[in-house]
């Protein structure tokens, strides 16, 4: 559905992928110590414990932190989440119009945004969370490749 959007509406199609998600996402809102890894940290005692601050992949609660993270600064941006689909955003114009669509995977999205409203659309979510990749109409999303064709359909 993202891409018929996309291609029917001649949006920009954009791939991002975030680099160490958990880390992005908000405060553990506990306490919680750990050990440090073998060998030790430079400058830090070797029996000197570690505060957790973030979600550590294999903590219950990260993925949800990091979600809750990524949709509030979606939200910065404009985009409203889907009631039906909770993995995807519209953007909408003053006047209501669709201006950009969004889904996600985990980490990874894949948008289509007026070209217009390009350079505007992702502003917070792009200064707020560490993008390992952000492509434009020719990329891999979820291990398929997907390419603008030279007739401005999707292939």
């Amino acid at each position: 559905m993202v891409l018929l959007v996309i291609v029917s509406m001649v949006m920009v199609m954009s791939c991002g992928d975030i680099k160490n998600a958990y880390f992005s996402g908000r405060g553990i809102g506990r306490e919680i110590y750990i050990s440090q890894p073998r060998g030790g940290l430079k400058g830090l005692h070797p029996r000197q414990l570690l505060r957790v601050k973030k979600a550590i992949y294999g903590f219950a609660e990260a993925a949800r932190l990091f979600w809750l993270a990524f949709c509030e600064v979606l939200e910065k941006d404009g985009w409203v989440q889907s009631v039906l689909e909770p993995a995807l955003f519209y953007l909408r114009d003053r006047a209501g119009a669709l201006i950009g669509i969004l889904c996600t995977h985990v980490d990874d999205l894949l948008a289509g945004v007026l070209k217009k409203y390009e350079d505007t659309a992702f502003r917070c979510t792009r200064q707020k969370l560490n993008f390992s990749k952000w492509l434009k109409e020719d990329f891999v999303f979820r291990g398929r490749e997907i390419q603008r064709l030279p007739n401005g359909d999707v292939g």
